[in-house]
């Protein structure tokens, strides 16, 4: 015998007192088939006998007592899963033993595929649409659900979910083409609205807008239900967050495509439960998600916000995210990519938090694109970046950060430079010890431009390149409090372009420790010691006003090199007063000192 590609299941829509149905696909014993009657299983011998066991092309089976006209018989293989024959060394191989395995094996596999598609739902009805329409349905009320079949309209291909909708008295349905309008009335005038598609091509329209929890409990389970949908890349699937509902079950998709969902709220924002679990709210592994577009309030809640893994694919919609996370809001890993434009990832670690509260981190190899996103007030780093990651994110707004606000570390490139409508706000906590910018491990930062502001409000700096890393910072304006430590600091072969910035009010506006500095042009005023320090470094100063600072404008050791032509210092315009300098003459080494050339 051999086993049919014919599927395992067999459905019907009775006649009048009809009592023979055929099933199309082999069973082996009368126990491997299951029969419903109206969604309730009949017992063989009591209820029904079967005929064609073993037959690779099925067989009958015969109801004792004849179906009510518009009744929904199902048959469908439900075989156990198990191996009945065992092979003796030096015994009989028999080739009808052996096929009969392999048939078993195969038929398994079938029974398998098709029990992945079926609901089961004891309040879920596959119905005939003539019989809806026009006769009484046996066995359905109105807090059932119908899956219509028979039919293939504009409006439902088949396979589609439908639910009352507490609308009654009206005029029955004339035919299948009001499906078009994606309500329908029964016979009894009950009426029937579209929840769901087996597939959101069939439907022939742009949107389908679901309600959590009205018709699924979670995300989760919605996730699930749609995840085989097909669709068309004009149309998606809306998961709505009804008013005043609360999350309280982490969410996760893995290896699946989600990306025509989109998941949304009616209130302005959607809050975590108390009962939520210590876990990512959202998270993907292997995944392309659904878009998100709507703001969640972790409210201290759970662990983690936003997670996607393993060349996983995110959009973030402008005005959604996760804030107040416990820890990190939104964590991208293993090349994956995340799309987050205008997002909101605010307070990580800010009601509760953990050694992770970073409101963004970006890491192994993945990209995160952020334009005028928020990230600010994160008990740990406003934005991390590790491992040969990437960042764009021109305008973003990350304030209030505990440690840095931006850290690229190790071989990673972060960009949040001004252009046009794009203004970036770089800010630390004031009882900040870290950096607003940190690049180290041959990493490169782009903050430059205009509209660009960073402001250390603690005691850090405000700008650390370091291990061979790049940043620039050119025409930014670099903002220090009456602790911070250096406005630009260079060290071990880092290099900083402070051309045409603004840097005022750190204890060192400018400090280089084996490391160089471009600021030419620029405004470096207010240090409270030194306005450049450098040792074992160079720093060009070019046209660059260093003034008003405390102890020496220009303060240049141990081999370093000061390039001074038109620069300004607080007693010499147009040119640097020695009486603002460590050195005794300029363009000559003296003592310890360096070279200042002017």
């Amino acid at each position: 015998m051999a086993i049919n590609d014919s599927g395992t299941r067999n459905q019907y829509t009775a006649t009048a007192s009809q009592t023979v149905f055929a099933y199309t696909f082999e069973i082996f014993v009368v126990g491997d088939i299951t029969v419903k009657q109206n969604a309730v299983t009949l017992s063989e011998g009591t209820h029904y006998t079967v005929s064609g066991v073993g037959s690779d092309s099925g067989g009958n089976v015969t109801l004792v007592t004849g179906a009510t006209s518009g009744d929904a018989i199902d048959i469908y293989r439900d075989m156990a899963f198990e191996r009945l024959t065992d092979y003796l060394q030096n015994g009989d191989f028999l080739a009808d033993d052996v096929n009969n395995d392999f048939d078993r094996l195969w038929a398994a596999l079938q029974q398998n595929e098709n029990n992945i598609t079926i609901s089961n739902s004891a309040n879920r009805f596959r119905v005939n649409l003539v019989s809806f329409l026009l006769e009484t349905t046996s066995g359905l009320t109105t807090s059932s659900t119908v899956e219509f079949e028979g039919h293939t309209t504009a409006g439902d291909g088949g396979g589609a979910v439908w639910r009352h909708n507490g609308v009654t008295g009206q005029t029955v349905s004339q035919s299948p083409s009001d499906l078009n309008s994606y309500k329908l009335n029964d016979a009894s005038g009950n009426q029937w609205e579209l929840i769901s598609p087996a597939s959101v091509d069939a439907l022939g329209v742009d949107t389908i807008t679901i309600d959590i929890p009205t018709e699924f409990a979670d995300l989760q389970a919605a996730l699930d239900y749609f995840s085989g949908f097909t669709h068309k890349s004009d149309q998606e699937i809306v998961l709505n967050f009804a008013t005043g509902f609360e999350i309280v079950t982490a969410t996760e998709i893995d290896g699946v495509e989600l990306s025509f969902v989109r998941v949304t709220s009616t209130d302005a924002e959607v809050t975590v439960g108390a009962t939520m679990p210590t876990s990512d709210i959202i998270k993907g592994f292997e995944a392309k998600m659904p878009i998100l577009d709507c703001l969640i309030d972790a409210n201290g809640e759970g662990r983690y916000g936003y997670s996607v893994q393993a060349c996983s694919y995110g959009e973030i919609k402008t005005g959604a995210g996760i804030k107040n996370t416990v820890g990190r809001g939104l964590y991208i890993n293993n090349n994956a990519k995340v799309l987050a434009s205008g997002s909101i990832f605010t307070g990580a670690g800010s009601i509760n938090t953990d050694s992770l509260s970073r409101g963004a981190w970006v890491a192994r190899g993945s990209t995160l694109i952020c334009e005028s996103a928020d990230f600010s007030n994160s008990a740990d780093t406003g934005i991390y970046i590790s491992r040969a990651s990437t960042v764009h994110g021109m305008g973003v707004t990350v304030t209030g950060a505990v440690k840095q606000a931006i850290w690229c570390h190790r071989s990673s490139r972060c960009t949040v430079h001004y252009a046009a409508g794009f203004n970036t706000t770089l800010s630390t906590h004031s009882t900040s010890t870290s950096d607003v910018i940190k690049a180290d491990r041959t990493s490169i930062v782009s903050a430059n431009g205009t509209g660009v502001t960073i402001t250390q409000s603690g005691s850090g700096n405000g700008v650390l390149c370091t291990g061979a890393s790049s940043i620039n910072v050119s025409e930014a304006t670099i903002n220090g409090s009456a602790t911070s430590d250096a406005g630009i600091a260079a060290t071990g072969a880092g290099t900083v372009d402070a051309s045409n910035a603004i840097i005022d009010g750190f204890n060192y506006n400018i400090e280089v420790n084996v490391g160089e500095v471009a600021a030419n042009s620029s405004a470096i005023t207010g240090a409270r010691a030194y306005g450049v320090f450098t040792k074992r470094g160079s720093v060009a100063l070019a046209s660059a006003s260093v003034t008003g600072s405390t102890t020496l404008d220009i303060n240049c050791l141990e081999g370093s090199t000061v390039w001074a032509d038109g620069c300004t210092t607080t007693s010499g315009v147009g040119t640097p007063n020695l009486t603002d300098c460590n050195v005794t003459a300029f363009n000559a080494i003296t003592g310890s000192r360096g070279v200042v050339w002017s």
